[in-house]
């Protein structure tokens, strides 16, 4: 798994709308007593997110086109860009998987 931190999600999330901005923040609060209760509360303010965009109301018709774009888009390896931070196709290996213990994987 990586790890990111609080510097690459603001840059990650830097072209979302600042609602949404808002909300990532709040789930990844470095103190869990700042974050949301419960995913429950997150959902609340995502969908009252969606539910005040301009335009339409978003809903499941809508998700599901857009997960199947993505997923489109995703299929096609080629087309996908790594992170400027990390080298397409080179992963650095968990502690536990490099193999420097007896019985490791090498």
């Amino acid at each position: 798994m990586l790890h990111f931190g609080p510097e690459e999600v603001e840059h990650a999330a830097k072209d979302l709308p600042a609602a949404l901005q808002k909300i990532v923040a709040r789930a990844l609060r470095q103190n869990p007593a700042d974050r949301y209760p419960s995913a429950d509360d997150m959902r609340y303010d995502l969908r009252d997110f969606l539910h005040a965009r301009q335009g339409r109301p978003y809903g499941a018709k809508d998700a599901e086109a857009e997960l199947s774009d993505i997923l489109k888009e995703a299929s096609d390896l080629r087309k996908l860009t790594a992170h400027p931070d990390v080298e397409k196709g080179v992963f650095p290996l968990p502690p536990d998987l490099k193999g420097d213990e007896p019985g490791g994987v090498h």
